[in-house]
């Protein structure tokens, strides 16, 4: 399928195409950040000025400018100084380990670095020619208010973008003028911007969806609110700036409208909600669009500029899909042998059109490898790697990876990079990444063959090295991996990360009180474990923002003290919160929205008294609770998990009955009693040798 707009083909100059908006909007506010605003006019005058230094500098087309600064007035400066100067942005995001915020800067060659000046200690070794935005500010004022006279056209670099890479190092994608242009133009008309909309842009520099949110209410005239990170990792925090701010467009990734649906928000009739980055579910699609004036889904790899399909989200459809191409943009469902595959038929997805960009930057073999030539015409395809099939209606539908590329929490992450890092600690001798994409957030397993090396080391090792979304939320420590017949990696045969899911050590110290036994309720339902220490640090276990929030919502409802994420962060083990908690004389509240919901009193006591034969006592699980209490309320019944399985060939009774003592002896779950004590349950595991087959 294909979609074309031939209004678009006209727009080639993106300078001019910028100086024309900023000069026609001039008067009016052009992008607010907490208590500062810039005009139009201003955003022009500071542009240019930068623009003149960096021409002085040796900037023009096709010279790459990183830039790395916090979210700020004079990040955005920054982007439109670079333009204007004929440059190309490569956007670093802060927050990134040092090395590979180094290794952009190395492969890119940036000669000119726009950063400020309490960052200088991030960029390690490499040293660019920096220019601080803050305290170089005096000397660029100097210069001519007007735009510097500069040759760009169309096919001249906009900006180089880093995504994951499978060799262990980031690859760039090189984003033409002619790509962005067109793809902001086509968003223009739809969904569409207009000059009385206010956009709110809660995306970091170094994800391409900003592109969106930073450049599109350029075009119309339109304000946008520039949020602060802190304030985007705070559900409630970024509900408030949406109310105040009167937001009519906001894009984000379905992680981000999960936070902010978990902290109450009640949404805003007047906005547009796009979404992308990750598959919308339908559950989160009916919510959103309830909340909101209209609700897009959006999918686009990098490599086609931002998005390459659109769907507007009606109410009452059964199933969410990507929609249609955009304009000037075809989809192509291929098999193997760039075949067009029949309607309903899974194949891979290939991109073409105006969005294709250029390449990877210093990756020809890999250019050539992703973008193909257009057995259909003229051009290039881009490979996405996802498989799709179109519907009877001519909508796509999105079913995947086809490799093993993920997106997580809105992030695309190249497995086999994880892969390449653990195995250069000298301790791994070999590596495997899965990625478990069940729930709205999904988490990363790693295993590892080695003799000597603990979890928590590794992911010490890996945090150095790569971003905080790229760090398995699990570590599993193996003999050997298993292979296949022809020697490659059986993925299939790795056991269950429920096992082990913990980056830590053993789970230590339990929870002695009332109120750590609630908080640890809900640590082990967030983290899917069964165990977990009083003194257990929050990051060791795997933890990563979005969980932190998740966790705090709940948890704030267990007490009547004011809760903050600050504190959550501040006290990241149960002992310390708890300790925090009863400090300030917090009363555990009983709520049917808590992980501990129903249990009061004597019910507590119940929870907490479970025993090994040795006379300790062990919690009841949140689950062995549930059915026990629920078995106390009525008639009592029996609750049966079963599985068929067919045996061929002679049956070696001695091995299935070895086989089923080692599943007994492992899981003590199948060989626990729940007698009554003294009005108290009192559970006791049995000894897996009393048991007999038959």
């Amino acid at each position: 399928m294909e979609c074309h707009d031939r209004r678009l083909s006209t727009y080639c100059l993106y300078p001019s195409f910028v100086r024309a908006t900023s000069c026609t909007y001039s008067r009016g506010n052009c992008i607010r950040f907490e208590d500062k605003t810039l005009t139009y006019a201003e955003l022009n005058t500071r542009a240019n000025q930068l623009a003149h230094v960096l021409r002085d500098r040796g900037v023009g087309p096709e010279v790459l400018v990183a830039i790395g600064l916090h979210r700020s007035l004079e990040m955005v400066i920054g982007l439109f100084g670079i333009l204007k100067a004929g440059g190309a942005y490569v956007p670093l995001d802060p927050s990134y380990p040092t090395k590979r915020l180094v290794a952009i800067l190395e492969d890119t060659q940036s000669p000119v670095l726009l950063t400020e000046s309490r960052l200088k200690a991030t960029w390690g070794t490499y040293h660019p020619q920096m220019i601080c935005l803050d305290t170089d500010w005096p000397m660029i004022a100097q210069q001519p208010s007007t735009a510097p006279s500069v040759s760009v056209v169309s096919d001249n670099l906009a900006y180089v973008i880093y995504t994951s890479g499978s060799t262990g190092q980031p690859k760039g994608v090189m984003i033409t003028h002619q790509n962005v242009v067109h793809f902001l133009t086509t968003m223009q008309h739809q969904p569409g911007i207009t000059a009385h909309d206010v956009g709110l842009a809660v995306t970091t520099l170094a994800f391409d969806i900003a592109v969106l949110e930073l450049f599109l209410p350029l075009l119309v005239g339109a304000r946008t609110v520039l949020a602060h990170r802190d304030t985007v990792a705070n559900g409630e925090a970024l509900a408030q700036l949406i109310a105040s701010s009167g937001a009519t467009l906001m894009q984000a990734t379905p992680a981000t409208w999960h936070l902010l649906l978990q902290s109450g928000w009640t949404g805003q009739a007047g906005m547009t909600i796009l979404c992308g980055g990750e598959r919308l579910p339908r559950d989160l699609a009916t919510q959103l669009g309830s909340r909101c004036k209209e609700l897009w889904n959006l999918y686009g790899p990098t490599e086609t500029t931002v998005w390459s399909t659109r769907q507007l989200v009606e109410p009452g459809n059964d199933q969410v899909t990507i929609g249609r191409p955009i304009a000037n943009t075809q989809i192509y469902i291929l098999d193997a042998a760039l075949n067009p595959v029949p309607i309903g038929i899974t194949g891979g997805l290939y991109i073409g059109g105006a969005g294709v960009a250029r390449g990877y930057l210093n990756r020809p073999e890999l250019t050539s490898e992703r973008f193909i030539r257009n057995p259909f015409g003229p051009g290039r395809l881009y490979q996405t790697g996802d498989l799709a099939r179109y519907r009877s209606d001519g909508t796509i539908e999105f079913l995947g990876r086809a490799d093993f590329q993920v997106k997580l929490r809105g992030f695309r992450i190249e497995l086999g990079e994880i892969e390449t890092v653990l195995s250069e600690h000298p301790a791994v001798q070999q590596a495997v990444v899965v990625a478990h994409t069940e729930g709205t957030d999904g988490w990363l397993v790693a295993y590892v063959v080695s003799d000597t090396v603990e979890p928590a080391t590794l992911r010490a090792y890996l945090a150095a090295r790569l971003p905080t979304y790229m760090i398995p939320s699990a570590f599993v420590l193996l003999d050997a991996l298993p292979l296949t017949p022809n020697g490659k990696v059986n993925r299939q045969a790795l056991p269950n990360p429920e096992q082990r899911v913990r980056t830590g050590a053993a789970p230590g110290e339990q929870p002695r009180t009332p109120l750590e036994h609630a908080i640890a309720s809900i640590w082990k339902a967030c983290f899917r474990i069964e165990q977990v220490g009083v003194n257990e640090h929050f990051l060791d276990l795997g933890g990563h923002s979005l969980l932190l929030v998740r966790m705090y919502n709940q948890i704030r409802m267990l007490t009547s003290t004011r809760l903050t994420l600050t504190h959550m962060v501040t006290y990241p083990t149960i002992r310390s919160l708890a300790s925090f908690l009863d400090q300030q004389n917090a009363m555990i509240h009983v709520s049917e929205d808590t992980q501990c919901a129903g249990r009061s009193g004597q019910e507590d006591n119940l929870w907490m008294n479970m025993r090994h034969p040795t006379g300790s006592l062990i919690p009841l699980s949140i689950a062995q609770y549930q059915h026990w209490f629920l078995n106390q309320l009525q008639v009592p019944f029996t609750l049966n998990a079963s599985e068929a399985l067919v045996l061929r060939g002679a049956l070696d009774l001695d091995a299935l009955q070895y086989a089923c003592t080692q599943i007994v002896a492992r899981h003590t779950i199948l060989r626990t009693r729940y007698p009554i004590v003294n009005g108290q349950v009192a559970p006791i595991i049995e000894d897996a040798s009393r048991y007999e087959y038959t």
